[in-house]
């Protein structure tokens, strides 16, 4: 006992180096946002549009009526692929056909060949059939704002990188009561993009979103590992080799987020079980980086993302067993709680939070995440393709 208790207070230490780096280097951000980009210069290479499809009948068409509220003078084609889908994914999608055609813009819909499954499979065949060099890759459960095409093209010419991205919110519907689940949910997306991202996009280490990113197709395919965190693995490669992957301090997408704490969990069990096979890589990178600025926050990632919910979840509990060092096992928890302030001051005039929403976020979801990680080394005693292959994991609700 007296080993697990000073274990946990070198990680109380750890965690809370990383903690405090971001509150300060997140008061330093800027805001409010910059004015939109201007658009695009005449003649400027219109872009693709690859969307990866499973199971997304709930989504897709919030997904391409965003699309058709934006200017499509800057789009040539949409490829829209769909991997082993069982739902009404594709009638859906198929309903847009004409409307696409109507504004001269092709929707492509094609199947994933058996026994090929999986995003980045989905991707890769996908990208047999692109009209153009650079690609707005986007997930199926992604609503743009009406500028995003113009905003996001302009922004990428100018930096003159392969890779680019933007601000991604969680989706509110107004027609729609929010839930405390779905605040408990949302928070974190809030957190990672408003000071996470944007502190690491400051220092030039941000990290692919997984939901948008334009990139040059060519280049970007020669990334893609097999994986369910091609987005991650794709980042470790970029950073790795000098490259970046500017981000747009702009809001121009919004996710449409799990809504209750049994999909969170689920959607947790994926992403944690591709954080183990991912760290390795992420401390070779981060030796890579050349100040020291940007090899703390490359090896942040995991840090921020999962282990400080870990140790939140483990000294909060054990802090009425720590004596008279109770309070220092409550420091994890009162930080991170000062980050999501951070959050939510810096995302006020683009979410609609609850004050009971914010603090059970602080409470519970360290709870969940941790959670997930015991259910991740309960799924490693089966094999990667049953975890990988169990639709379950894969539910919104």
């Amino acid at each position: 006992m007296v080993f697990l208790f000073w274990v946990l207070l070198a990680a109380i230490f750890v965690t809370g180096f990383f903690q405090i780096f971001y509150l300060v280097h997140s008061v330093c951000l800027a805001a409010p946002l910059p004015k939109p980009d201007a658009p695009r210069a005449a003649g400027q290479e219109r872009v693709s549009i690859l969307i990866p499809l499973f199971n997304a009948a709930s989504t897709i068409e919030h997904c391409l009526e965003s699309i058709l509220s934006n200017d499509l003078q800057h789009l040539a084609q949409i490829v829209l692929v769909l991997d082993r889908c069982t739902d009404d994914s594709e009638a859906l999608a198929r309903s847009f056909e004409r409307r696409f055609a109507a504004r001269e813009v092709s929707l492509n819909i094609v199947s994933l060949p058996t026994p090929q499954a999986g995003k980045v499979a989905a991707m890769l065949h996908g990208g047999q059939y692109l009209a153009s060099q650079t690609v707005l890759l986007l997930d199926a459960d992604i609503v743009l704002a009406p500028s995003a095409l113009a905003e996001l093209i302009g922004f990428h010419a100018r930096c003159a990188q392969p890779y680019s991205s933007c601000l991604i919110y969680p989706f509110q519907d107004p027609t729609r009561k929010q839930t405390l689940s779905s605040h408990i949910v949302c928070n974190n997306r809030l957190y990672r993009q408003s000071v996470l991202q944007l502190v690491k996009n400051r220092h030039a280490v941000a990290n692919f979103p997984g939901g948008l990113q334009l990139v040059d197709f060519a280049r970007y395919r020669a990334l893609l590992a097999d994986g369910f965190l091609e987005d991650l693995s794709a980042t470790y490669q970029v950073l790795g080799t000098g490259g970046s992957i500017p981000i747009l301090p702009r809001v121009l997408a919004w996710e449409m987020e799990r809504q209750t704490i049994r999909g969170l969990f689920l959607q947790r069990l994926r992403w944690t079980i591709g954080a183990i096979q991912h760290l390795p890589v992420q401390i070779r990178t981060a030796r890579k980086q050349p100040t020291l600025t940007q090899k703390i926050l490359v090896n942040s990632y995991h840090t921020m993302w999962e282990f400080q919910h870990y140790v939140i979840a483990a000294s909060t509990l054990a802090a009425p067993f720590a004596g008279h060092l109770w309070y220092v096992f409550l420091v994890p928890l009162v930080l991170y709680s000062l980050q999501i302030a951070r959050s939510v001051y810096l995302t006020r005039n683009e979410y609609r939070n609850s004050p009971a929403g914010i603090a059970l976020h602080c409470l519970v979801f360290p709870m969940v995440i941790s959670a997930a990680l015991i259910g991740s080394l309960v799924m490693l005693l089966k094999t990667r393709r049953f975890f990988f292959g169990t639709s379950l994991l894969f539910r919104r609700d």
